[in-house]
């Protein structure tokens, strides 16, 4: 079962290409969802192992977790009761999934080099829209 689902009013599983939101749900837990929904409307799960990209990391946070302002990294779900974390490529692993919220960070469900594209530090979700 996916974090935060039993609030949620509606709990749909990640699709590959498509892009989410990061926010933080009760016991400060961090859940994603789509980017024109709310948390509290809809949840959605992402699977363990799954490949994301994250685009318009912060630069605290780039600093923080030795990241790119486009990062890629693996999801990895904890169980019922522990946070889900990430595990970026060339940066930080074991980041609290809830430390990325609240910061606009757009997050791409598969990694980019999966689908014939190499994320560069500097490249935007915009470019990667524009390219589909």
């Amino acid at each position: 079962m996916c974090k935060s689902s039993i609030e949620a009013k509606r709990v749909r599983d990640a699709k590959i290409g498509e892009l989410l939101s990061i926010s933080v749900r009760s016991h400060n837990m961090g859940v994603f969802h789509r980017t024109h929904e709310g948390a509290d409307t809809c949840v959605t799960c992402v699977q363990n192992g799954e490949r994301l990209t994250f685009f318009d990391v912060p630069h605290e946070l780039q600093v923080k977790f030795d990241i790119a302002e486009t990062a890629v990294a693996t999801f990895q779900d904890n169980g019922d009761n522990e946070h889900d974390i990430v595990n970026f490529d060339n940066g930080e692993h074991g980041v609290v999934l809830c430390e990325l919220a609240g910061y606009g960070i757009i997050v791409h469900v598969g990694a980019l080099d999966t689908i014939g594209c190499a994320p560069s530090p500097s490249m935007r979700k915009e470019s990667m829209l524009e390219a589909a």
